[in-house]
């Protein structure tokens, strides 16, 4: 983090020394004991699976191996629910599927993310689709990996959420024919176009298509970049299930659905400040476990998760290394050298890149996601720091913390193709996939600005009242906020990204660094310098803190899984070695 004289680094990660033996070590004063780490069992059959219970280290890192117990159909309360096809008959159906048109089928497939089988739509109709869940679902996230395999006229993949009946439904689709991912209405039997957007979609490949709907918003995800977004109200809640096109034979596996609280609109009017409050406990008791990391016990910086494949991507400032962790076997698998005092590392799965900050020679290196070997480094301007991808242009754009200046990187080439003046320090930089655009906290200003991804220029720029030396940032798109963390006061800031109001003021840990937000859940992490963690829910104005206390030391770092809810955070010394504690916490 900025203004540190030893190691500098921007947002997450920690490395460590002792070699990778998986073995849970002595928790955090103040927190739950380390569970023992039971064995890896893969949530999900064909059914809906609960949530493990609280206590256990299953519900935190889903690994291979298959459930013993019978799969479950979702009861009418619209639980929270998993699908994987391990457990289902080959050849059959889901135990509780309705196929509403096409051949459905569970069948084994190759590199399915749940090895060994998937749900697959191999007939040619003209809406080939089916339900997994019957009812219930209003205010919902629904995710799944799908793999278009072949198609003349189409290769579809797509998500029916909100389904009244065979006639009546949404749709978000993503096409690899196309290059697009559309939200539909399907309103008595007749498809009608409500939100369009462009992106690659490639054939052959998993991938990650993703809905979020909260009142009459929807929202389209694909590889977690936000491309599509429609206001429509027809349908309010409803069923849950899988759809394609035309001659389209397309696979899907580990479909999850969560559900979603309410409240998370940002009001129209921004309230008074709200004063520093005192400690609370957690909302739920956690599960905690740490697992040994390579290297030695000196600090760590960003983390940056692949969903998709459950690789997460750890910053060891110290070490000058990238540490690639298994979030699925719960395993090592990487230790990428030779990024010296990395900062930032930023995955884009639609790329198949990785890319990390090398503040020590001034540069971007450039990770091949599939070989994990540095294939180009590309140079930046003076202490590069954090890390944002704009999908639209294909650039990365690298804060140059010490620089006061945005390296702007073409990814298709390689190649430093603009340096965008700051006017002050630059803290974190984030994309705004609302609004198209770039923005960074000018530490030294303290200001929030945006930068045009389009033409690499500075256009708006917000001023942050009561905020000293803004570092930490995140930018919420779809409620239209920006979370800015004050290094300086241990403040944190919410601000309107249309407005610049500064909606709320929380008090958070001393010298606040990284922050993590978990959309499914509502929930924003800021993890400090100081130890302390606070966790907030945003579903109103002001925020509601669920905990804050002191957490671990040099607990600066913090990642979440969107999918699982699970937190990372690196430590660098816990006991004398090196640790990623991997923290669950229940359903809210």
């Amino acid at each position: 983090m900025s203004g540190k004289s030893w190691i500098v680094l921007f947002l997450l990660v920690s490395g460590g020394a002792i070699g990778c033996d998986n073995a849970p070590t002595a928790p955090a004063p103040g927190l739950p004991p380390a569970p023992t780490i039971a064995p890896p069992a893969r949530t999900g059959g064909g059914t809906a699976v609960a949530s493990p219970p609280p206590g256990t280290v299953a519900a935190m890192i889903p690994t291979a191996g298959k459930p013993t117990a019978p799969p479950s159909v979702p009861g009418p309360t619209a639980e929270p629910a998993t699908w994987t096809f391990d457990t289902d008959p080959m050849g059959g159906l889901p135990a509780g599927a309705t196929v509403f048109s096409g051949n459905w089928v569970v069948r084994p497939e190759a590199g399915a993310p749940s090895p060994a089988n998937a749900l697959c739509q191999t007939g040619n109709t003209t809406y080939p689709a089916l339900t997994l869940a019957g009812a219930g679902y209003a205010d919902l996230t629904v995710s799944t990996h799908f793999k278009p395999i072949s198609g003349q006229r189409d290769q579809a993949a797509g998500i029916l959420f909100r389904s009244q009946d065979r006639d009546n439904y949404y749709i978000l689709r993503a096409n690899a024919l196309e290059n697009n991912v559309n939200l539909f209405k399907y309103r008595a039997g007749t498809r009608s176009l409500i939100g369009e957007g462009t992106a690659p979609v490639q054939s052959g490949q998993w991938q990650t298509l993703r809905v979020m709907a909260v009142g009459p918003t929807l929202q389209g995800f694909l590889n977690d970049q936000l491309v599509v977004q429609a206001t429509d109200a027809t349908y309010q809640s409803g069923g849950v299930g899988r759809w394609t096109k035309a001659d389209s034979v397309t696979c899907f596996d580990n479909v999850a659905v969560t559900v979603i609280g309410p409240g998370r609109a940002v009001p129209p009017a921004p309230p008074t400040p709200t004063p520093a409050v005192p400690p609370v406990a957690p909302p739920t008791t956690p599960t905690i476990t740490d697992i040994a990391l390579p290297g030695d016990t000196s600090r760590f910086d960003y983390q940056s998760l692949v969903s998709q494949t459950g690789l997460l991507f750890i910053a060891h400032l110290g070490a000058s290394t990238v540490i690639v962790f298994d979030t699925r076997t719960a395993q090592v698998v990487a230790t990428i050298p030779a990024i010296a005092d990395v900062h930032g590392v930023l995955a884009v799965p639609a790329l198949g890149r990785v890319y990390a900050s090398a503040t020590g020679t001034n540069q971007m290196a450039v990770i091949d996601e599939q070989s994990l070997r540095v294939i180009a480094r590309v140079p930046t301007g003076a202490y590069p720091d954090g890390l944002a991808y704009d999908p639209k242009t294909r650039r990365v754009f690298v804060s140059d913390q010490s620089g006061g200046t945005n390296t702007v990187i073409d990814t298709a080439t390689d190649t430093r193709v603009a340096t965008v003046a700051l006017g002050g320090e630059a803290g974190n930089s984030q994309y705004d996939a609302g609004a198209d655009r770039i923005w960074v906290a000018v530490q030294t200003r303290n200001q929030l600005v945006a930068i045009d991804p389009a033409t690499n220029a500075v256009g708006t720029r917000y001023d942050l009242p009561g905020c000293a030396r803004g570092h930490g940032l995140l930018i919420d798109a779809p409620a239209r906020r920006a979370y800015v963390a004050c290094e300086s006061n241990a403040r944190l800031l919410v601000v309107d990204l249309d407005s610049g109001r500064v909606l709320d003021t929380q008090a958070v840990g001393d010298d606040p660094d990284v922050l993590a937000f978990d959309p499914a859940w509502g929930r924003l992490y800021v993890a400090a310098e100081s130890g302390v963690l606070t966790i907030f829910d945003t579903g109103q104005i002001p925020l509601r803190p669920l905990y804050q206390g002191q957490f671990a030391a040099g607990a600066h770092s913090v990642a979440v899984d969107p999918v699982t809810h699970t937190l990372y955070l690196p430590l660098a010394d816990s006991g004398g070695r090196p640790v990623l504690r991997i923290v669950h916490y229940p359903s809210p």
